[in-house]
């Protein structure tokens, strides 16, 4: 088979492949709202907002994508309404979350040494 007649091959069996998947082009506020869900889902399960554990990469992701969220917050409004834990509120941690805290885990996101 030539060179030429393999390349037409592969060219037709990539069209073919192409012409069967569906692309979907999501917006960023429709990004953002998936973001939203993934972190309401972590709470939901773990009792907290993620953290930034570098050891656990997908709480890490998690972390990362709540920052970017609070960050923009302003620019989707509909962000506001899936917020149920209020985490979008706190730079550092949720109303909910401060709650859940030790008095030594207080002292030390205050800056506070106990040792």
């Amino acid at each position: 088979m030539a060179l030429k007649d393999k390349w037409t091959k592969m060219g037709r069996a990539v069209k073919n492949t192409r012409s069967q998947m569906t692309v979907v082009h999501l917006t960023q506020e429709e990004k953002a709202v998936g973001k939203m869900n993934e972190v309401n889902a972590f709470f939901t399960a773990h009792g907290r907002e993620p953290t930034m554990d570098r050891s656990n990469l997908r709480e890490y992701e998690l972390s990362t994508k709540l920052q970017d969220l609070r960050h923009h917050k302003q620019k989707f409004p509909s962000l506001i309404e899936l917020d149920s834990y209020q985490l979008l509120d706190s730079k550092s941690l949720s109303p909910f979350c401060k709650e859940q805290l030790t008095q030594r885990e207080k002292e030390q996101l205050h800056g506070i040494n106990p040792d």
